[in-house]
């Protein structure tokens, strides 16, 4: 009766830490600061702003402006990144822009005209920006040439598989690396889409999620949110929805489980004011926000260890292993009763591999160095496990 007492009072501690605490300021970033886009790499957090580009090395607390290469004449505004390996590209009133070393310095990637942007993807060679009015530009040679593409307004793009889904007046989608586009039959407007886990979700400015598999679409109502989102982000095993007056979250590994809230505490007054960007960096949550009067309010941030790495997971992930850890060219899943989908995810969040694994063998050679997250999904749980690649 003791130690269930006690563990009934450690899992209550828990859940005072982590709910319980309250959203930071960042520092370094005006609270007047309009974010348009958060987006993480090898650790750094970075900001779309107004004032252009910000970025933070310590989990998104405090930050400093990382503008060198990008004009001035016309202000500074950026709008929108996207990562690929290890750059970063950056949509700004210039037109689109690339950093090989992290923000340090900024190189032009000569969209005709210096066209303003309001949109980057990337996926390998292939680069898209979306412009005012209607449109893409797509280049396959990292910026030497551009070609325009007819396409509605293209606002948030996300990849699965072989499809790239976009948000629009209504949802499209293209199956040949953006040359072409055609409605996903979604019949309503909306400006995010994401993709996760085989499932593409799209989020309609009246609020909620909806989800469909991008080879057979067919858009079906995510339950228990109805609020407008502004991200769905993943961290392990914990899918998060910030939406624009809460975050709320649920476990991959929880079949129909309800979402729960993390705090508001220390943040503006949502309502009038609302989260608008939001990032993973390690187990910070950063999330930009502004107010009715389309302004700037500035970048918060809340430590989600506890939420993100639960005791129920420790205890389960403890039955399997992987080894070597670190690891160079193959690593290995110990402790799989059965054949089990394995999914691999760099610190961005960015799936790198998924398959159904038989051999309980992966060939990691083709991997950058670094730290990453594997997935391990059998009929009966779901586990998350981190290794090294050297």
């Amino acid at each position: 009766m003791k130690k269930m007492n006690l563990v009934l009072v450690f899992l209550l501690l828990l859940n005072t830490i982590t709910i319980g605490q309250s959203w930071q300021q960042a520092v370094g970033i005006r609270q007047n600061e309009y974010i348009f886009d958060l987006a993480t790499i090898n650790n750094y957090v970075f900001a779309a702003t107004e004032s252009g580009v910000y970025r933070s090395s310590d989990n998104g607390q405090n930050w400093e402006v990382k503008n060198n290469g990008i004009p001035t004449a016309n202000g500074l505004g950026a709008h929108a990144f996207s990562i690929s390996e290890n750059k970063i590209y950056v949509a700004n009133i210039y037109g689109v822009f690339v950093s090989n070393d992290f923000g340090e310095n900024w190189t032009d990637l000569n969209l005709p005209e210096q066209t303003y942007s309001l949109s980057v993807f990337v996926d390998n060679e292939v680069i898209l920006a979306g412009v005012p009015g209607g449109g893409l530009y797509r280049s396959t040679n990292n910026g030497v040439t551009w070609n325009g593409v007819t396409a509605d307004h293209i606002y948030k793009i996300s990849k699965i598989d072989n499809y790239y889904f976009a948000g629009s007046d209504d949802v499209v989608y293209s199956d040949d690396l953006g040359l072409t586009w055609q409605s996903a039959n979604f019949n309503k407007f909306a400006f995010w889409t994401f993709s996760m886990n085989d499932t593409t979700f799209a989020c309609p400015i009246e609020g909620g999620i909806e989800k469909t598999a991008p080879d057979n679409i067919s858009w079906q109502t995510v339950s228990g949110i109805t609020a407008r989102v502004t991200g769905i982000l993943n961290r392990n095993d914990t899918i998060l929805a910030v939406t624009t007056n809460n975050v709320q979250y649920t476990k991959y590994s929880k079949k129909n489980e309800p979402w729960k809230t993390i705090t508001t505490n220390g943040l503006p007054e949502l309502g009038i004011n609302v989260l608008n960007a939001s990032a993973i960096c390690n187990n910070y949550l950063i999330v930009g926000t502004s107010n009715e009067n389309i302004t700037g309010l500035g970048v918060w941030y809340i430590d989600m260890s506890g939420i993100f790495t639960s005791v129920n997971e420790i205890e389960v992930a403890n039955s399997i292993t992987v080894f070597p850890n670190p690891a160079s060219d193959i690593i290995f899943v110990n402790g799989l009763n059965e054949n089990a989908k394995i999914s691999i995810y760099d610190l961005s969040g960015r799936l790198l591999f998924s398959k159904q694994v038989t051999n309980k063998q992966i060939d990691i050679s083709n991997f950058q160095s670094g730290i990453y997250t594997m997935k391990i999904e059998t009929s009966k749980e779901i586990v998350t496990k981190k290794f090294v690649k050297q």
